[in-house]
């Protein structure tokens, strides 16, 4: 394996765990964004920015599925269309947050994009959902 691919893989390996972190802490009382302290808000949001930067991808097959749910292959069809364009949505977004951590903007730390993470039942505390 190349330098380079070792320092994206554990890049990649290190966003993922920091994004999971908050995730995976021990049930504790549910705040609001208002309370979150800095360094809660800062770490959420670049861990949520770092899963949407990388699974952003995932965006085109799910709204695929949402859409042939719905309404059968014309809604695939759709959803494939909407697929496509979450894809560039939720990768900017990501970057977004990734570049702009320290920065309690939007307001109290929320997500630029909601849901705030693509992949489905991937929530943290305190986010809103689908």
């Amino acid at each position: 394996m190349h330098r380079p691919w070792r320092v994206i893989v554990g890049l990649v390996v290190v966003g993922s765990l920091l994004g999971m972190a908050p995730a995976s802490a021990p049930a504790q009382e549910e705040k609001s964004p208002e309370q979150l302290s800095y360094a809660t808000g800062a770490a959420t949001k670049f861990g949520r920015g770092f899963v949407n930067l990388v699974s952003g991808w995932t965006e085109l097959g799910v709204q695929t599925w949402r859409g042939a749910e719905a309404q059968g292959p014309a809604g695939a069809a759709i959803g494939f269309g909407r697929g496509i364009v979450m894809v560039v949505l939720r990768t900017l977004a990501g970057a977004y947050e990734v570049a702009t951590f320290p920065v309690p903007l939007p307001e109290n730390w929320q997500p630029p994009i909601t849901p705030g993470f693509g992949l489905p039942g991937y929530e943290l505390a305190g986010t809103p959902g689908p």
